[in-house]
């Protein structure tokens, strides 16, 4: 269990991406949450709980734990070098062998598959 807030699009000086972001929510009030839920919705990744106004408030006094920018166009290579500069390290998934590009000092991690992502951890995520 996890709270996502999810923003359809968002346009940022005419790159339009969709956002997720996961909120840091603490394992022991998830459940809590997920029972008052007022109502619930099947998604494909799962079920999509509707928070009481409590539990909303609550939500926003918690920081957000990771920012997921998922651009609608496709990401060139070198425009993310040209950005970034080179991955410190780049990891191959074994199961979709999909090359993820971490740059640990920017708490980033690039993915340039057929549907490019971008999310930002807490930078001593990607140190460990």
């Amino acid at each position: 269990m996890g709270v996502e807030a999810f923003f359809e699009e968002v346009n940022f000086n005419g790159l339009k991406a969709k956002i997720v972001m996961t909120i840091a929510v603490p394992a022991e009030e998830l459940q809590g949450m997920f029972e008052r839920g007022l109502r619930m919705n099947s998604t494909p990744s799962g079920k999509r709980i509707t928070l009481t106004a409590d539990d909303l408030a609550r939500v926003r006094a918690v920081p957000i734990s990771s920012l997921t920018y998922l651009p609608v166009t496709r990401v060139e290579e070198s425009v993310i070098t040209k950005r970034f500069g080179e991955p410190a390290q780049r990891v191959r998934e074994k199961k979709t062998n999909i090359i993820h590009w971490l740059y640990p000092q920017h708490g980033l991690d690039v993915v340039l598959d057929a549907k490019p992502l971008f999310q930002y951890l807490h930078p001593g995520i990607l140190n460990s």
